[in-house]
């Protein structure tokens, strides 16, 4: 994503999800990069690692009980 669209108005977002079979099931990885957002920002950023993680984990668990079909959206 191109990050000057958002509320930072600078940088950029890059997500990758993989798709790989896992004993019968299937496993979604999750890879994020995000870059030129300026030191303070990227500085900044660094304090929250904690809580972005957690969120996506979140996240991800929740599209996963979607996918398979135990949550509603």
């Amino acid at each position: 994503m191109d990050g000057t669209q958002g509320s930072s108005k600078r940088g950029h977002y890059r997500f990758r999800y993989q798709l790989e079979p896992a004993g019968g099931k299937t496993a979604l990885t999750m890879a994020a990069e995000i870059g030129g957002m300026g030191f303070l920002l990227e500085l900044f950023g660094r304090f929250l690692l904690g809580s972005f993680k957690k969120a996506i984990i979140s996240d991800l668990e929740a599209m996963a009980g979607y996918i398979e079909g135990s949550k509603k959206a």
